[in-house]
């Protein structure tokens, strides 16, 4: 870490301490905006490395203007570059995951504005603040506490040094023992050229620089939200895209789809001016030669929604649709009880369904697992008994998915899309079985699937336990079959149970991903012809199909220091 000696002190042309920054390279230190704010000119020092200070040009990367607003940064470009090692970044993720963390931050409180003092800090997973902010704690143990000379610090790792972060602002309530930071995550959406420094994983650091300096203030003739969602109709987006190189870091980053970068340049090419055409087309033909304007099918989807109401009995109802990819109409929310729910959704129904006539489409029940087994293939999607129109859901697929995962800040959904692309890229399900002798204890069925990576799918003998289903739910398990009944029989050497799931998972072992909803839905109808029997493994089947990308859009004061 070169003895540290990237941090930095900011003051005053006067001498005055202002706060505190971080060096990132040669030339540019990263402070807080409200530290800097109103000035053209700072000086900064770095006491580890002489003391000097050294003058620098301040650069307001956002608009920020008062205590709480967001984007609270600043870059300074000192007039010469300096020979100090800079700081080491972490990964942009660093902190996902993580339940107790020991961070530093080295400040200059105005009772050592000399030699800066260090505060221990701790943070968690969970303590992300409004997608913008992640709080900070600090011990109770610890003598130093967030306070004035600490705005801007970098945020570290106490054991490597590798930053996380930013500190913002403290907790005037509480003493300086609480306070918030800019995460990484937060310092390259207001600072694009701080992903020049990171080891992202995607595309080769030369290449994405010569990338982002191609699109650097590109204005396309649409906004780039619009850009992004007519290349890739199935990929919805989850906030805002604020600019050309935001959206590109975003599909690299977040799509499971290997093709979707190169689908979002060519959806790019023909809404920028005629310079960067020719200098993307370049690009491209260098560093992505077999870039190709096909994509596969966007999906068409209704998405009943139900949502358990925190602490009551009741939950919240939403109906969406996906249409060709893109968010359709939708009804609700409401709040329903769960004697309520049948009736709710058939009522809903025609509000929604309309905009989905003439695609290919499914029905999708994303719900809490309690609810797993309700019949819903069963239910009417349209009935007037008046001119005798009864048709059931299931005349077409119906699936159930989980609720919780249908957040993507969720680890559930994020194990879910590594299993879905590992199936995608296999192109077959090749299920586990489980039968119904399963002694297994929930801790340790979802120990066995989180050490098989190749394990995407699995049958059921009989209909599972919830913990069981939780269990698989938590190791990111996309697709799961199970008949909603249990197995009667005793001994199972021979149960009727174990041969609905031979049969099962013989149906669907050399299915493609994407064809299991239909042909599922084949067999619950061949479950109710007459040559079918009493034991046709399509009957009374409960389908888990959790495609991760399928999400629609969902119903839409602390103190500077």
């Amino acid at each position: 870490m070169g003895g540290w000696q990237w941090r930095a002190r900011i003051e005053s042309d006067a001498g005055q301490v202002l706060g505190a920054g971080f060096l990132v390279d040669s030339t540019h230190v990263v402070t807080c905006a409200h530290v800097v704010i109103g000035r053209e000119q700072a000086r900064v020092s770095f006491p580890g490395g002489g003391g000097t200070a050294l003058p620098a040009a301040v650069r307001m990367c956002t608009g920020w203007a008062k205590a709480g607003d967001d984007g609270d940064i600043a870059v300074l470009t000192l007039d010469e570059p300096v020979a100090i090692a800079p700081a080491v970044l972490a990964t942009p993720d660093a902190l996902k995951g993580r339940h107790l963390t020991d961070l530093g931050a080295y400040g200059f409180p105005r009772s050592k504005e000399d030699s800066g003092s260090v505060v221990t800090l701790s943070t968690r997973w969970d303590m992300d603040l409004r997608n913008e902010w992640w709080q900070l704690d600090v011990p109770q143990a610890h003598l130093e506490a967030l306070k004035h000379g600490f705005s801007g610090a970098a945020v570290y790792f106490a054991d490597s040094g590798e930053i996380v972060g930013m500190v913002t602002d403290m907790d005037k309530g509480l003493d300086g023992r609480s306070g918030r930071m800019l995460p990484l995550r937060g310092i390259r959406s207001y600072w694009e050229d701080v992903d020049d420094l990171l080891e992202l994983g995607w595309l080769t650091a030369e290449a994405r620089r010569h990338l982002r300096e191609i699109v650097r203030d590109a204005a396309p003739t649409v906004p780039v939200d619009d850009v992004c969602r007519a290349a890739l109709p199935e990929f919805l987006l989850e906030r805002r895209l604020r600019s050309v190189w935001d959206a590109i870091r975003y599909v690299a980053e977040e799509h499971c789809e290997e093709d979707a970068l190169k689908r979002l340049l060519l959806g790019l090419l023909g809404h920028l001016d005629k310079g960067r055409q020719g200098r993307l087309t370049a690009w491209m033909q260098r560093w992505m030669p077999v870039a190709s304007p096909s994509r596969p099918a966007a999906p068409t989807s209704i998405i009943v929604r139900l949502d358990r109401k925190m602490r009551t009995e009741t939950y919240e109802l939403t109906v969406h649709s996906l249409v060709d990819g893109a968010t359709g109409p939708s009804s609700g929310p409401v709040e329903v009880g769960a004697d309520e729910i049948r009736e709710q959704v058939e009522r809903a129904l025609p509000r929604v369904r309309d905009a989905v006539f003439g695609r290919d489409w499914i029905i999708e029940f994303a719900l809490p697992v309690t609810l797993f087994n309700e019949p819903f293939e069963t239910w009417y999607l349209e009935r007037d008994e008046e001119n005798g129109i009864r048709i059931r859901m299931g005349s077409y697929p119906v699936v159930v998915r989980d609720v919780l995962r249908m957040n993507p800040s969720s680890t559930r959904w994020d194990l879910t899309t590594r299993r879905w692309r590992r199936l995608r890229e296999r192109g077959t399900t090749l299920p586990y079985k489980v039968d119904c002798r399963h002694p297994t204890a929930e801790e340790e069925f979802q120990d066995r699937l989180d050490a098989d990576e190749e394990c995407c799918v699995l049958t059921y003998a009989a209909a599972p336990s919830t913990d069981m289903l939780n269990a698989a739910l938590n190791s990111g398990i996309p697709i799961m079959l199970w008949p909603r009944r249990t197995c009667p029989d005793r001994p199972h050497d021979d149960c009727a149970a174990g041969r609905t799931l031979e049969a099962l998972t013989t149906a669907i072992a050399k299915t493609s991903p994407d064809d299991i909803p239909g042909t599922v839905m084949k067999l619950r109808k061949q479950a109710k012809t007459h040559k079918a029997g009493e034991h046709h493994h399509g009957r009374e089947l409960a389908l888990l199909w959790d495609d991760p990308a399928r999400l629609p859009d969902p119903p839409l004061s602390m103190g500077m220091i």
